[in-house]
């Protein structure tokens, strides 16, 4: 990364477009919880000529329905070749998705909504996993507890296998997927096997 720029007026790009054209970028990863601006960012880039570059979003969801926005707002030809990254994990490619999903529902929370959501399936899985390493440490202790979370391989969950925790902390795999726009569609680049972050770079 050369750079980091801030889009001080998300309805205009230009300003800040023209600043980045100006150290003659490679790749550019844009950051936002809105699809149709991150469409717009792309769009604007293209208009000013910027089709040499990578155009990149993050898009902090598993919702598919986002890329229909993104391209909409782009337009067909200057989002070609743009990546997105998708996070967390599909829920067809849970493999305890739907078994949770059931028990979620015919538990019938009164205050809570119908669908967990991709946080519930995750946040079940953490609690989990902090009980099976409660037990195995057979302790109150939280740095037993923790050095048993630590511990954790191959664990079986609602996501998928949990194959442990780097040095960090982070859990590894860290789910999400690589989507690129071709020829007016969206293609599936690393169904769930990326681990965060994802680094694009051209020859």
């Amino acid at each position: 990364m050369t750079s980091r720029r801030v889009a001080t007026d998300t309805s205009d790009f230009v300003p800040v477009l023209n600043a980045i054209r100006a150290e003659n970028p490679d790749v550019i990863l844009y950051l936002d919880l809105d699809p149709a601006r991150a469409g717009q960012f792309s769009l604007t880039a293209y208009n000013l000529g910027m089709t040499d570059v990578v155009i990149s979003w993050y898009s902090f969801t598993n919702d598919e329905s986002v890329l229909v926005t993104y391209a909409d707002a782009a337009l067909p030809l200057p989002a070609e070749g743009d990546y997105v990254a998708m996070i967390f994990r599909r829920f067809e490619d849970m493999p305890g998705w739907t078994t949770f999903l059931a028990a979620y529902q015919a538990a019938a929370f009164p205050n809570e909504p119908d669908d967990p959501g991709v946080f519930g399936a995750y946040a079940y899985d953490a609690v989990q996993i902090i009980i099976a390493a409660m037990e195995r440490a057979d302790s109150t202790d939280p740095l037993a507890i923790r050095d048993q979370i630590a511990a954790t391989t191959d664990y079986e969950g609602v996501v998928g296998t949990y194959q442990g925790f780097d040095s960090n902390g982070d859990v590894i795999p860290q789910w999400a997927w690589l989507e690129q726009y071709r020829n007016g569609q969206w293609v599936i680049l690393s169904p769930s096997k990326v681990s965060l972050p994802i680094v694009l770079k051209s020859d």
